[in-house]
């Protein structure tokens, strides 16, 4: 929704800018929210030291949510709900029938997939490999935040101007 907002709201050239913005705040939520996850950890609730940033995520999230519902407003008002155009499924099949559309929505769901997968797999092995827990994992990925901050936040915003954003798409 945020992608979509930033695109709709912003010109074509200044789009690769939001987006790196946004990039930015998902690392920032990166970097914050480990090392919350990391020192709630040692606040053991039940017999597990997740279970306590598991239900402090799923807390923050409700919030979020919730304020996304009562705040959030439609971004192309002139193009919502109210302009009847085909339905659900037929703006689907038009959607998948271009192909640069059905790339970028396959990637847009793969590549978090694939990320979600790195994450869950690098705590287990730098769990086995050497015997980190809960409070380091969080500040490993935390670490991991702030060079996606850096990256998001300062570089994509300089490298749009030198480069098309499909050719920083192809790159990363």
């Amino acid at each position: 929704i945020a992608q979509a907002a930033a695109a709709d709201l912003s010109t074509p050239a200044e789009r690769p800018k939001a987006m790196g913005m946004i990039g930015a705040a998902f690392g920032l939520g990166f970097l914050i929210g480990p090392a919350i996850g990391g020192l709630l950890a040692s606040a053991k609730i039940g017999s597990t030291p997740i279970a306590a940033p598991a239900f402090a995520a799923a807390a923050l999230s409700s919030v979020a949510l919730v304020l996304a519902l009562v705040i959030f407003k439609e971004s192309r008002p002139e193009t919502g709900a109210a302009e009847h155009g085909p339905g659900r499924i037929q703006s689907l099949r038009e959607t998948f029938s271009r192909p640069g559309l059905r790339m970028f929505i396959a990637s847009a769901f793969l590549v978090p997939l694939a990320f979600a997968g790195v994450e869950s797999t690098m705590a287990i092995w730098t769990e086995h490999t050497f015997g980190w827990g809960a409070r380091d994992n969080g500040y490993l990925f935390s670490f991991l935040g702030l060079i996606a901050v850096i990256t998001q936040g300062a570089l994509v915003g300089r490298l749009s101007r030198r480069a098309s954003e499909k050719t920083l798409v192809a790159v990363a």
